[in-house]
């Protein structure tokens, strides 16, 4: 499994959007991702940065002062980063899902003969 290029994903809920992206809490959230949760944070992001942006809510002073910076940022690859983020969820799923249990066999291993029927005496007979 390939990780995704490393971005920052900036937000004003840090749980949410770590819930609600990568199905874990910000604390177990993957290596490539660095959360950015401030104004010093967003003003911190180098200039060319793949950068995301998720609100929990979208008014306030951290979701303006990111559209006032996010033209020097790479935000126009956030879809592109958005697939890799799915493509990325879909490896762990698999590299976790249980092994296939083997099925039983469709036959017995041996097999009796079965009996063959009497032929059935009518009283016309």
């Amino acid at each position: 499994m390939t990780a995704p290029a490393p971005f920052f994903l900036v937000t004003d809920n840090a749980r949410e959007a770590a819930l609600t992206l990568f199905a874990r809490e910000p604390a177990l959230l993957p290596a490539f991702v660095t959360l950015v949760c401030d104004p010093a944070g967003i003003e911190a992001i180098p200039t060319g940065a793949r950068a995301i942006a998720y609100w929990a809510h979208a008014r306030g002073l951290l979701a303006e002062l990111w559209r006032e910076q996010r033209s020097r940022l790479r935000v126009s690859e956030g879809w592109q980063i958005f697939d890799e983020i799915t493509a990325w969820r879909a490896a762990i799923w698999r590299d976790d899902a249980p092994a296939a249990v083997p099925s039983a066999p469709l036959t017995p291993a041996h097999s009796a003969p079965s009996p063959t029927p009497a032929a059935r005496q009518t009283r016309w007979h």
